[in-house]
């Protein structure tokens, strides 16, 4: 970049660089998408370099003279000018490692540099949290090093579950799910009660944390030694847990602060000691593998534009089993198809009505996507107008299931987490019903396909003994009973017809969800009214989103980077309504990033204050090969 005018130069790391002199290269000379996951990455360039060309890897730190060395063969080797051996980090696009993260929203005084591993509050207090969630199973290490010549009187260190309102909540440990000491008198402070855990920390002194994930225990150290618990910090390593065992909720590494400064360090830099027997660096490649590297191969999206003649749509990459169709530009009803109640049958998201058949609407669930008759209509293949279908692979047109009292035939994509099933009525209070999965589902969608009745959203962990619907705005009023959910089967909590309770004479429909690491997350948030939003961890890079709130009567919203392939992703569609696709810049909006996704307004329809949100997300990679968009 150049030098003039001011203020033009890099503000970043340089991991690989390739300078070529006298040719024209292509990307491909550089980068290849990988077979596997489908994700763009680097690789070795075998190509000349020419008279001043270079090659610079900066692998190299044991000298000034080493990390500027050119590799090309040419000798163009650099000189550093006002830099150290100590700035180099291991950090790069192949190689990413924990940082604290600025998208998680913070009170206003905070400012990153350092790579982001450095926090310098100047005014208020709040919480930093790390960009990579500590994995359910696995031994970590970080450190930190304390501030010197200031006051550091909150500052407390630890770790805080994902679902903490970490926007409101400045002291670590003040709730349920934060462990935190501080550091000013070696206090712990663990679901709000304080106790003494260690001795007070001097500053200047570079603290130890290890967290193992399989028994929940928490370590703290400081200059080399560890706590005991009761108010030394002169131990071997192992002599006291800093919290209970036993957590199941995910855990950020997070760090609570006033005034002052800190800088973190999770491995990208040497460790000034060495970790415990085991226990390792938060980066991607120690990250546990997804069951699914690319999420394209289970749910993708596609963009087509009506003919309103026979036609096939193509590009899903799989033969779709649950299609559900919207038009964006002009009001038509969404569509919803599977491959179990069989081609050319759907029914509307938006609409109590019963199921529809239709002779000339998708007509087929083919290889690559589906197809469509001539007369398809406004809601799948409507001359000129543009389409966005979601598709989700589960198992073809589905097998007889008795796992449960009552039979069902269902279609079931263990590995991704979602089943189709179909029973017939009557059922009774208590019976039992096959869903097909092999972990219990988190989200159900229910709807009788012979009777006029609205669709039921239930998402127990969540929502507790309430539910919503599609076809309504609604909050979640609506109320008084919870399916009973395991492994294997759904149990009727009573005769209602999302069921097929005695009002209900004909068959029934539902599609199971459950939250598979690395590909797809049903969870929940609280918004922050703020247009510096909430940040959502997923896991994952998200391709698709779902969001309705819970506690407010506001519509139901999906987004995805198909139709916003660069953010702000801000095309909104609803569920619950026929309206086309609007810009939702100003209302529904959020950046899509590797490991989550970022509010960016202060609306209704995702981020009201205080206002809780339930979300479904799908990936389009998980964070352990995902890149930033």
């Amino acid at each position: 970049r150049s030098y003039t005018p001011a203020g033009t130069y890099l503000d970043g790391y340089m991991a690989e660089v390739n300078s070529v002199d006298g040719q024209a290269l292509l990307p491909s000379d550089f980068g290849e998408y990988n077979e596997d996951n489908g994700v763009w990455q680097p690789k070795k360039y075998t190509g000349t370099y020419g008279t001043n060309g270079f090659y610079l890897k900066f692998d190299d730190n044991t000298s000034t003279t080493t990390l500027g060395e050119d590799s090309s063969g040419n000798g163009n080797d650099f000189t550093l000018t006002n830099m150290a051996t100590t700035d180099q980090v291991l950090d790069s696009p192949t190689e990413n490692y924990c940082t604290l993260n600025p998208l998680d929203f913070q009170r206003a005084g905070c400012t990153y540099s350092e790579g982001n591993l450095k926090a310098a509050w100047a005014s208020d207090t709040g919480l930093n949290t790390g960009t990579i969630n500590i994995p359910k199973t696995g031994k970590w290490y970080w450190e930190v090093v304390m501030p010197t010549g200031q006051s550091y009187q909150y500052l407390s260190f630890g770790i805080v579950g994902d679902k903490e309102n970490v926007n409101t909540n400045a002291y670590l440990g003040s709730v349920t799910t934060g462990y935190g000491i501080y550091a000013v008198n070696g206090t712990k402070l663990v679901a709000g009660v304080a106790s003494t855990y260690m001795a007070a920390v001097a500053q200047g002194t570079v603290m130890t944390i290890a967290y193992d994930a399989d028994s929940g225990s928490l370590y703290i150290g400081a200059g080399g030694s560890w706590a005991n618990g009761s108010g030394a910090t002169n131990q071997a390593f192992g002599t006291a847990t800093a919290v209970v065992t036993g957590l199941t909720e995910e855990q950020s590494v997070a760090f609570a602060f006033n005034t002052g400064n800190y800088v973190a360090n999770f491995g990208q830099k040497p460790f000034t000691y060495t970790p415990p027997t085991g226990y390792l660096e938060l980066k991607n490649s120690n990250l546990p593998d997804s069951a699914i590297e690319d999420g394209t191969t289970n749910f993708n999206t596609v963009l087509y534009t009506g003919t309103g003649a026979i036609r096939s749509v193509t590009g899903v990459g799989f033969q779709p089993d649950f299609v559900w169709g919207k038009a964006r530009s002009v009001a038509y009803s969404s569509n919803l198809y599977d491959s179990v109640r069989g081609a050319t049958k759907y029914m509307y998201s938006n609409a109590t009505s019963s199921e529809v058949t239709e002779a000339d609407s998708l007509t087929s669930f083919d290889s690559d996507g589906f197809s469509t008759g001539a007369n398809a209509g406004a809601g799948i293949n409507y001359s000129g107008v543009s389409y966005v279908a979601w598709n989700w692979k589960a198992n073809g047109t589905g097998a007889t299931n008795e796992d449960g009292s009552i039979t069902s035939t269902v279609s079931a994509n263990t590995t991704a987490g979602f089943s189709i099933a179909t029973w017939s009525s009557p059922v009774s209070n208590g019976s039992t019903i096959g869903h097909g999965l092999s972990s219990t589902p988190e989200l159900l969608i229910l709807k009788s396909r012979a009777s006029t009745s609205a669709w039921g959203i239930f998402a127990p962990t969540i929502l507790g003994n309430k539910y919503l619907y599609f076809t309504s705005s609604a909050g979640n009023t609506n109320s008084s009973y919870t399916p009973g959910l395991s492994n294997t089967l759904m149990t009727v909590p009573y005769y209602t017809y999302y069921f097929g309770g005695p009002a209900n004479s004909g068959t029934n429909l539902c599609y199971a969800f459950h939250s598979v690491e690395g590909y797809s997350k049903i969870g929940s948030y609280i918004g922050n009214g703020n247009a510096n939003g909430r940040f959502v961890y997923t896991g994952f890079k998200p391709k698709m989103v779902i969001i309705k709130s819970y506690t407010g009567g506001f519509d139901w919203v999906i987004l995805d980077t198909e139709r916003n392939p660069e953010n702000l992703v801000h095309d909104v569609l609803y569920p619950s309504l026929a309206n086309a696709e609007a810009d939702a810049t100003t209302y529904a909006s959020f950046d899509a990033v590797a490991n989550g996704f970022k509010l960016r307004n202060t609306h209704q329809y995702t981020n009201y204050n205080n206002y809780n949100y339930l979300y479904m997300a799908f990936a389009e990679n998980p964070f352990k090969n995902s890149t930033a968009r």
